[in-house]
């Protein structure tokens, strides 16, 4: 099963659904079911113990595999409903004058665009969901990063959102810092923020 399902990702993809909890209590009941079942060894490396180990894995996804693909499947497709931003990044709506080499910078520059311009640009609307208006920006969006973050924070909840923007803030404060302010590419484009 090691290859076949990669635990930690199953892992990740159930955390994503919000159902990890309830699938790892099963997962360990089922564990312990066929454990006595089998009547097998504890001893690590026991054939019998990794054997159980697995089947309780499979057994687990059996049941909530389907729940965490019907999750993501509606995920997907709620990704591509947030209004106002094209499909597909074009660099019609890129700032044309962004010119940063350093892929630090870049990702620096795409978090604090999206952090300092977020409730400028986007609106949560009842009947269609988050709408972004670009053409609300004070800047332009710097790059592609910028804009992918802007529709991935806008299509989280407002609790989710709040964290992702903290965190964005802190870690694009510190990235400042480290790199003594920007270069000189990039540094205008802060002090166009600031």
């Amino acid at each position: 099963m090691g290859d076949r399902l990669n635990r930690m990702n199953l892992k990740n993809r159930l955390r994503g659904a919000g159902i990890l909890g309830p699938a790892d209590v099963y997962r360990e009941e089922v564990r312990q079911r066929l454990a006595k079942e089998a009547g097998t060894s504890k001893g690590p490396g026991s054939r019998d113990r990794d054997a159980v180990n697995m089947a309780s894995w499979e057994e687990m996804w059996r049941v909530f595999g389907p729940a965490v693909e019907k999750f993501e499947k509606a995920k997907s497709q709620d990704y591509q409903q947030l209004a106002g931003l094209p499909d597909r990044t074009t660099n019609k709506i890129l700032d044309p004058d962004y010119h940063e080499r350093d892929r630090g910078k870049q990702l620096r520059d795409g978090l604090l665009w999206v952090a300092l311009e977020f409730d400028r640009i986007i609106e949560d609307t009842a009947d269609s969901g988050p709408v972004a208006h670009l053409e609300d920006a004070s800047v332009p969006p710097p790059n592609a990063f910028a804009v992918a973050t802007l529709r991935t924070y806008a299509l989280s909840s407002i609790e989710k959102r709040r964290e992702l923007i903290a965190r964005a803030l802190a870690f694009a404060d510190k990235t400042h810092e480290d790199t003594g302010g920007g270069g000189e590419d990039g540094g205008a484009f802060l002090h166009t923020l600031e």
